[in-house]
Protein backbone atom coordinates (compact mmCIF):
# COMPACT_ATOMS: atom_id res chain seq x y z
CA UNK A 1 0.00 0.00 0.00
CA UNK A 2 2.95 2.28 0.68
CA UNK A 3 4.43 2.21 -2.91
CA UNK A 4 0.58 3.27 -3.96
CA UNK A 5 0.76 6.00 -1.51
CA UNK A 6 4.31 7.38 -3.41
CA UNK A 7 2.95 7.27 -6.77
CA UNK A 8 -0.29 9.42 -5.25
CA UNK A 9 2.16 11.81 -3.53
CA UNK A 10 4.17 12.19 -6.77
CA UNK A 11 0.74 13.28 -9.01
CA UNK A 12 0.01 15.58 -6.52
CA UNK A 13 3.25 17.76 -6.88
CA UNK A 14 2.33 17.92 -10.21
CA UNK A 15 -1.01 20.12 -10.50
CA UNK A 16 -0.60 23.40 -11.22
CA UNK A 17 -3.75 24.88 -10.12
CA UNK A 18 -4.00 28.68 -9.18
CA UNK A 19 -6.43 31.22 -8.24
CA UNK A 20 -7.92 33.12 -11.31
CA UNK A 21 -6.02 35.83 -12.83
CA UNK A 22 -6.58 39.30 -11.64
CA UNK A 23 -9.83 40.05 -9.99
CA UNK A 24 -12.43 37.61 -11.24
CA UNK A 25 -15.40 40.42 -10.93
CA UNK A 26 -13.08 41.32 -14.35
CA UNK A 27 -15.06 38.94 -16.35
CA UNK A 28 -18.19 37.69 -14.66
CA UNK A 29 -20.94 35.08 -15.24
CA UNK A 30 -21.21 35.09 -19.34
CA UNK A 31 -24.25 32.92 -18.77
CA UNK A 32 -26.43 35.90 -17.21
CA UNK A 33 -28.94 37.10 -19.27
CA UNK A 34 -28.07 40.52 -17.82
CA UNK A 35 -24.64 40.57 -18.74
CA UNK A 36 -25.09 39.45 -22.23
CA UNK A 37 -27.86 42.10 -22.84
CA UNK A 38 -25.82 44.96 -21.25
CA UNK A 39 -22.20 44.12 -22.81
CA UNK A 40 -23.65 43.72 -26.28
CA UNK A 41 -25.47 46.91 -26.25
CA UNK A 42 -22.21 48.71 -24.63
CA UNK A 43 -20.42 46.79 -27.71
CA UNK A 44 -23.28 48.31 -30.49
CA UNK A 45 -22.35 51.84 -28.41
CA UNK A 46 -19.05 51.81 -28.61
CA UNK A 47 -18.88 50.52 -31.89
CA UNK A 48 -21.01 53.54 -33.35
CA UNK A 49 -18.38 56.02 -31.57
CA UNK A 50 -15.23 54.28 -33.12
CA UNK A 51 -16.93 54.94 -36.51
CA UNK A 52 -17.48 58.59 -36.05
CA UNK A 53 -15.12 59.46 -33.95
CA UNK A 54 -12.05 56.87 -33.74
CA UNK A 55 -11.34 57.15 -30.03
CA UNK A 56 -9.05 54.64 -28.36
CA UNK A 57 -10.90 54.60 -25.14
CA UNK A 58 -13.48 53.71 -27.25
CA UNK A 59 -11.66 50.55 -28.86
CA UNK A 60 -10.75 50.07 -24.66
CA UNK A 61 -14.69 50.13 -23.76
CA UNK A 62 -15.79 48.15 -26.70
CA UNK A 63 -12.52 45.42 -25.49
CA UNK A 64 -13.40 45.43 -21.99
CA UNK A 65 -17.28 44.39 -23.51
CA UNK A 66 -16.12 41.59 -25.26
CA UNK A 67 -14.05 40.37 -22.78
CA UNK A 68 -17.55 40.06 -20.66
CA UNK A 69 -18.64 37.92 -22.88
CA UNK A 70 -15.61 35.82 -23.12
CA UNK A 71 -14.15 36.94 -26.59
CA UNK A 72 -10.59 37.50 -25.84
CA UNK A 73 -9.42 37.63 -29.11
CA UNK A 74 -11.71 40.32 -30.04
CA UNK A 75 -10.98 42.40 -26.63
CA UNK A 76 -7.01 41.95 -27.53
CA UNK A 77 -7.54 42.99 -30.81
CA UNK A 78 -9.66 46.39 -29.51
CA UNK A 79 -7.42 46.58 -26.91
CA UNK A 80 -4.02 47.11 -29.23
CA UNK A 81 -6.25 49.59 -31.70
CA UNK A 82 -6.39 51.82 -28.17
CA UNK A 83 -2.53 51.14 -27.87
CA UNK A 84 -1.73 52.21 -31.40
CA UNK A 85 -3.37 55.36 -30.21
CA UNK A 86 -2.42 56.27 -27.20
CA UNK A 87 0.58 54.28 -25.95
CA UNK A 88 1.11 56.11 -22.79
CA UNK A 89 -2.28 54.84 -21.07
CA UNK A 90 -1.38 52.16 -18.55
CA UNK A 91 -5.04 50.60 -17.97
CA UNK A 92 -4.79 49.90 -21.90
CA UNK A 93 -1.78 47.25 -21.38
CA UNK A 94 -2.74 45.89 -18.08
CA UNK A 95 -6.29 44.73 -19.83
CA UNK A 96 -4.50 43.73 -22.83
CA UNK A 97 -2.60 41.60 -20.62
CA UNK A 98 -5.48 40.27 -19.21
CA UNK A 99 -7.47 39.31 -21.93
CA UNK A 100 -3.46 37.56 -23.15
CA UNK A 101 -3.94 35.90 -20.04
CA UNK A 102 -6.94 34.11 -20.81
CA UNK A 103 -5.72 33.47 -24.12
CA UNK A 104 -2.53 31.77 -22.53
CA UNK A 105 -0.59 33.76 -24.70
CA UNK A 106 1.59 34.34 -21.05
CA UNK A 107 4.61 35.95 -22.45
CA UNK A 108 2.78 38.18 -24.25
CA UNK A 109 0.89 39.58 -20.91
CA UNK A 110 4.15 39.91 -19.14
CA UNK A 111 5.28 41.80 -21.22
CA UNK A 112 2.46 44.14 -20.95
CA UNK A 113 2.15 44.18 -17.90
CA UNK A 114 5.78 45.12 -18.01
CA UNK A 115 5.41 48.11 -19.89
CA UNK A 116 2.04 49.46 -17.82
CA UNK A 117 4.31 49.12 -14.87
CA UNK A 118 6.82 51.22 -16.25
CA UNK A 119 4.34 53.95 -17.01
CA UNK A 120 2.23 53.59 -13.47
CA UNK A 121 4.61 52.49 -10.58
CA UNK A 122 3.59 50.26 -7.98
CA UNK A 123 0.30 49.47 -9.54
CA UNK A 124 -1.42 46.16 -8.04
CA UNK A 125 -2.85 44.64 -11.37
CA UNK A 126 0.72 44.53 -13.17
CA UNK A 127 2.15 42.66 -10.13
CA UNK A 128 -0.37 40.21 -9.77
CA UNK A 129 -0.17 39.44 -13.16
CA UNK A 130 3.28 39.25 -13.79
CA UNK A 131 3.03 37.07 -11.30
CA UNK A 132 0.47 34.90 -12.32
CA UNK A 133 2.09 34.33 -15.58
CA UNK A 134 5.31 33.21 -14.00
CA UNK A 135 3.37 30.83 -12.37
CA UNK A 136 1.08 29.11 -15.12
CA UNK A 137 4.73 29.32 -16.98
CA UNK A 138 5.92 27.11 -13.90
CA UNK A 139 8.52 29.09 -13.54
CA UNK A 140 8.12 29.95 -9.65
CA UNK A 141 11.44 31.58 -8.83
CA UNK A 142 10.52 34.21 -10.94
CA UNK A 143 7.07 34.88 -9.31
CA UNK A 144 7.96 34.63 -5.27
CA UNK A 145 9.11 37.93 -5.86
CA UNK A 146 6.66 39.31 -7.77
CA UNK A 147 3.90 38.71 -5.32
CA UNK A 148 6.27 39.61 -2.45
CA UNK A 149 6.26 43.34 -3.92
CA UNK A 150 2.45 43.08 -4.83
CA UNK A 151 1.99 42.06 -1.01
CA UNK A 152 3.89 44.65 -0.13
CA UNK A 153 1.73 47.05 -2.04
CA UNK A 154 -1.65 45.27 -1.01
CA UNK A 155 -0.99 43.72 2.26
CA UNK A 156 -4.50 41.81 2.54
CA UNK A 157 -4.35 40.62 -1.28
CA UNK A 158 -5.20 36.70 -0.09
CA UNK A 159 -4.48 35.83 -3.96
CA UNK A 160 -1.39 36.18 -3.68
CA UNK A 161 -0.22 34.99 -0.43
CA UNK A 162 -2.18 31.57 -1.79
CA UNK A 163 -0.51 31.62 -5.06
CA UNK A 164 3.28 32.62 -4.22
CA UNK A 165 2.28 29.32 -1.48
CA UNK A 166 1.96 27.16 -4.59
CA UNK A 167 5.18 28.22 -5.75
CA UNK A 168 6.96 27.18 -2.81
CA UNK A 169 4.41 24.27 -2.93
CA UNK A 170 6.44 23.26 -6.37
CA UNK A 171 9.28 24.17 -5.56
CA UNK A 172 9.13 21.67 -2.27
CA UNK A 173 9.20 24.03 0.65
CA UNK A 174 6.56 22.92 2.25
CA UNK A 175 6.74 25.28 5.53
CA UNK A 176 6.71 28.56 3.08
CA UNK A 177 3.84 27.09 1.49
CA UNK A 178 1.84 26.47 4.55
CA UNK A 179 2.55 30.12 5.68
CA UNK A 180 1.24 31.46 2.99
CA UNK A 181 -1.88 29.13 2.85
CA UNK A 182 -2.42 30.24 6.56
CA UNK A 183 -2.04 33.76 5.87
CA UNK A 184 -4.66 33.69 2.99
CA UNK A 185 -7.37 31.93 4.54
CA UNK A 186 -7.17 34.60 7.48
CA UNK A 187 -7.98 36.86 4.42
CA UNK A 188 -10.76 34.45 3.06
CA UNK A 189 -11.30 31.70 5.42
CA UNK A 190 -13.72 30.33 2.59
CA UNK A 191 -11.26 29.76 -0.30
CA UNK A 192 -11.13 26.27 -0.60
CA UNK A 193 -8.51 25.96 -3.03
CA UNK A 194 -6.09 26.98 -0.32
CA UNK A 195 -7.12 24.20 2.15
CA UNK A 196 -6.42 21.74 -0.77
CA UNK A 197 -2.77 22.75 -0.85
CA UNK A 198 -2.63 22.93 2.87
CA UNK A 199 -3.58 18.75 2.64
CA UNK A 200 -1.40 18.39 -0.07
CA UNK A 201 1.64 20.46 1.88
CA UNK A 202 1.07 18.23 5.16
CA UNK A 203 0.56 15.26 3.05
CA UNK A 204 4.73 15.80 1.96
CA UNK A 205 5.21 16.28 4.81
CA UNK A 206 3.82 12.88 6.24
CA UNK A 207 1.15 14.59 8.64
CA UNK A 208 -1.39 13.06 7.38
CA UNK A 209 -3.88 14.04 10.40
CA UNK A 210 -3.60 17.56 9.32
CA UNK A 211 -3.67 17.29 5.83
CA UNK A 212 -7.71 14.93 6.38
CA UNK A 213 -8.46 17.95 8.59
CA UNK A 214 -7.69 20.53 5.41
CA UNK A 215 -9.27 17.93 2.81
CA UNK A 216 -12.31 18.11 4.69
CA UNK A 217 -12.33 21.83 4.96
CA UNK A 218 -11.84 22.15 1.13
CA UNK A 219 -14.27 19.50 0.17
CA UNK A 220 -17.18 20.96 2.85
CA UNK A 221 -16.93 23.97 0.96
CA UNK A 222 -16.56 23.21 -2.53
CA UNK A 223 -17.71 19.40 -2.87
CA UNK A 224 -17.54 19.29 -7.00
CA UNK A 225 -14.19 19.24 -7.50
CA UNK A 226 -12.55 15.95 -7.88
CA UNK A 227 -8.85 17.03 -7.12
CA UNK A 228 -9.79 17.93 -3.45
CA UNK A 229 -11.20 14.53 -3.29
CA UNK A 230 -8.07 12.76 -4.36
CA UNK A 231 -6.20 15.19 -1.81
CA UNK A 232 -8.44 13.35 0.62
CA UNK A 233 -7.87 10.11 -0.69
CA UNK A 234 -3.68 10.26 -0.26
CA UNK A 235 -4.50 11.23 3.09
CA UNK A 236 -6.56 8.09 4.21
CA UNK A 237 -4.01 6.07 2.37
CA UNK A 238 -1.17 7.68 4.75
CA UNK A 239 -3.49 6.86 7.64
CA UNK A 240 -4.09 3.01 6.43
CA UNK A 241 -7.87 3.79 5.93
CA UNK A 242 -8.20 1.94 2.53
CA UNK A 243 -12.25 1.74 2.40
CA UNK A 244 -12.05 5.59 2.63
CA UNK A 245 -9.62 6.10 0.55
CA UNK A 246 -10.90 3.81 -2.53
CA UNK A 247 -14.15 5.70 -1.97
CA UNK A 248 -12.84 9.18 -2.18
CA UNK A 249 -10.50 7.91 -5.30
CA UNK A 250 -13.99 6.42 -7.32
CA UNK A 251 -15.38 10.44 -6.51
CA UNK A 252 -12.57 11.82 -7.54
CA UNK A 253 -12.72 10.16 -10.68
CA UNK A 254 -16.37 10.47 -11.25
CA UNK A 255 -16.08 14.38 -10.60
CA UNK A 256 -13.18 14.40 -13.14
CA UNK A 257 -9.27 15.57 -12.07
CA UNK A 258 -6.60 18.01 -13.36
CA UNK A 259 -3.79 15.70 -12.31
Amino acid sequence: MKSIVVIILFLITSSTSLLLGQDVSIYPNTTSKDVIKKNKKAIKKYSKEIRTLDNPNAYYERGRAKGKLGDFKGAKEDFTEAIQRDSSNADYYVRRGIAKEFLLEYQSAIADYTVAKNIRPNDKDTYYGIGNCYLKLEQYEKAIPIYTRQLEIIPNDYASYINRGICFFRLGAYEEAITGMKKGLTLNPKEHLAYDYLARSYISLTQYKKALENSNKAIKIYPKDGDYYYTRANAYFGLNLEKEAEKDFKKAKKLGRSY
